[in-house]
């Protein structure tokens, strides 16, 4: 006999593994690194998604502005590729450049074909089928966070490898007060519960503080309807938003909604 945090905690970690399959960790690389410090900086998280034969990478659009894009890439079997090439469209908004704009903090990179055969030896697409642009909620909905935080990624110095590890994180949205005293606007935002200093961990039912979360920005807010009872679907999670920052005491998680970022890709892709 299993507990009920055991059963949404073995149900979350096998929908988990699924959300990886579309969940890259991005690296930086720094030829000046620190000795026995490995090169490659973890430094976010993306989400690879396909529409019309097409793949691009969503992550926050901080990312492009706190590091230098031609140094940035994956990490896999030992080996750094760099995403950047010729002629690759990337949109992004500078979250530095206003009010409003720090509300809409999205990258949209598209990827060459070199790129795109590398991620498919290792990763999935997602398809427009398990992406929510109109999305109704109540505030009992629950949602999963699925991403790569930089302090579980460890490097090996005498073997030279890099071993990230996953995190997963079940919670709730909130009501329309908090989007007033965060100033946000939820037709543009989707906010729900992370209070850092009060987390229950999964599993046990215990509550302590949360790791660090430097390294999520750009990861998915997965909506999964009805995880306790829900039976596992291989395909029954949708992205409603992609993570950008928590608010500034800590108890929120704040992603742009999946409709602007739909907006954003039919305007300057011409997709959809």
């Amino acid at each position: 006999m299993i507990t009920l945090d055991q059963h949404i905690d073995e149900l979350t970690t096998e929908y988990t593994k699924r959300i990886a399959r579309f969940t890259v960790q991005l690296y930086e690389y720094n030829k000046e690194h620190k000795k026995y410090k490995s090169p490659y900086q973890p430094i976010a998280s993306g989400i690879l998604i396909t529409h019309n034969e097409r793949v691009f990478m969503l992550t926050a659009g901080h990312v492009i502005c706190d590091h230098n894009r031609g140094n940035i890439g994956i990490f896999e079997i030992n080996t750094f590729y760099r995403l950047i090439n010729e002629g690759q469209l990337i949109f992004y908004i500078n979250p530095y450049d206003s009010k409003e704009h720090e509300n809409y903090d999205i990258t949209i990179w598209e990827l060459d074909s070199d790129t795109i055969s590398i991620l498919k030896k290792h990763y999935d697409f997602l398809t427009p089928k398990n992406v929510l642009i109109k999305h109704d909620y109540s505030l009992s909905t629950q949602y999963l966070i699925v991403g790569y935080p930089s302090s579980r990624t460890k490097f090996n110095f005498f073997k030279s490898r890099l071993r990230p590890k996953i995190y997963k994180f079940l919670t709730r949205t909130v009501n329309e007060s908090i989007y007033e005293l965060l100033k946000l606007n939820p037709k543009v935002n989707f906010v729900v519960e992370y209070n850092q200093r009060e987390i229950k961990k999964m599993g046990t039912g215990i509550i302590g503080r949360s790791i660090q979360l430097e390294g999520v920005s750009g990861c998915g807010l997965w909506y999964i309807p009805d995880p306790i009872s829900n039976i596992i679907v291989s395909n029954n999670f949708y992205l409603v938003g992609i993570v950008f920052r928590n608010d500034k005491n800590k108890k929120y998680i704040i992603s742009l909604k999946t409709n602007i970022i739909i907006s954003i890709l039919k305007e300057k892709f011409n997709l959809y």
